[in-house]
């Protein structure tokens, strides 16, 4: 549980990383502030969430070693504590992404290709169907396609064309 709670956080770190450069991108085309602002704000809160919700379940895996067989917890508040630490990252963490993601579907007319597009705004609606827990899955197939369209957009934007070199 020690690793998954450093990689969910680690996660997190990301996704903020991810948050900057997309509210940047959005907010370079003209009339898209407020856009990328609102990218920005939901997709920070849900980052937030998310982070809670790693804290809560690392934390009552914590207890539950540091307390020793001493200590008895109840297993109906184990499960308690367990299912809000779920839904601050089911729940409020992926409803807040899904709506920046719905947001940045709309906005990003510009820079993304249509199919790119219209994959953020189903991994939007699927981030908040997240605490039925399968559409949740949406938003990782997203984030990896973005990734990887991100990637390679901005290793052909950085080679020298050979029209420059002649």
């Amino acid at each position: 549980m020690f690793v998954a709670f450093y990689l969910g956080l680690l996660g997190a770190f990301g996704l903020i990383i991810l948050l900057a450069h997309l509210r940047d991108a959005v907010g370079a085309q003209q009339g898209n502030q407020r856009a990328a602002t609102i990218v920005w704000g939901a997709g920070l809160a849900g980052v937030a969430s998310f982070s809670i919700g790693w804290a809560v379940l690392g934390g009552q895996i914590v207890a539950h070693l540091e307390g020793g067989h001493a200590i008895v917890i109840a297993p109906p508040l184990t499960y308690l504590i367990g299912e809000i630490g779920v839904v601050m990252i089911f729940g409020s963490g992926a409803v807040l992404l899904g709506f920046a993601l719905i947001v940045l579907g709309v906005a990003c007319r510009q820079m993304w290709p249509g199919w790119l597009r219209w994959l953020t705004v189903i991994a939007g609606l699927g981030s908040i169907a997240g605490l039925a827990f399968f559409p949740f899955f949406l938003l990782l197939i997203w984030s990896a396609a973005t990734g990887i369209w991100l990637l390679v957009a901005d290793r052909a934007a950085n080679e020298p064309s050979t029209a420059a070199i002649s």
